[in-house]
């Protein structure tokens, strides 16, 4: 089953505070979560400055404005970040087809990384996927231009909303994957 994976953050290191993950299936299943930022904090994670000035940029401040809220409502959660782990391995498992799990982010080594940094070191939790899933986007994108010629597909409506963001990944690997099976 193909999926594809996004997260925003406030940092562009291992130990960002995570503030959402949103989660495309190829079956049209969607799960987007929300992280409270006081326990991650209280793990050391870290909120860059110069990511905060970039989330604060007109284009991108209402977004931000939403996504902090969401992270509140999840404050009173007693383990958020293992019920976001469970809730991703549920997702995972539900919508499972017997095939090679493949979960398309557009860099494992940034996604991936975090998440892991996340789940792993700070909580000490098992990742929910297997280490052979994550796939990384733009070595596809790489691959398959050398194959044909894609349009320029401008970033949809409402881009670094971590679910938004994941369904046109997960568009763009479908499409890709299908040019490279020709």
């Amino acid at each position: 089953m193909n999926y594809s994976l996004d997260i925003e953050c406030l940092a562009l290191k291992p130990k960002a505070v995570v503030m959402s993950i949103g989660i495309a299936c190829a079956n049209g299943n969607t799960l987007h979560l929300f992280l409270p930022k006081i326990p991650q904090l209280r793990m050391q994670r870290v909120i860059n400055s110069e990511t905060l000035e970039w989330w604060n940029h007109p284009d991108r401040l209402q977004l931000f404005i939403a996504i902090q809220k969401r992270m509140e409502a999840a404050e009173h959660e007693t383990t958020p970040m293992a019920n976001a782990r469970n809730e991703l391995f549920n997702f995972l498992a539900h919508n499972a087809d017997g095939n090679e799990e493949c979960i398309w982010m557009n860099s494992p080594a940034f996604d991936n990384v975090i998440l892991e940094d996340l789940f792993k070191r700070d909580c000490n939790l098992a990742m929910p996927w297997h280490y052979r899933s994550p796939r990384c986007l733009r070595t596809l994108r790489s691959c398959a231009e050398i194959k044909t010629t894609f349009p320029f597909h401008k970033k949809p409506v409402g881009a670094h909303d971590a679910l938004i963001d994941a369904k046109y990944q997960l568009e763009i690997a479908l499409m890709y994957l299908k040019a490279l099976r020709n």
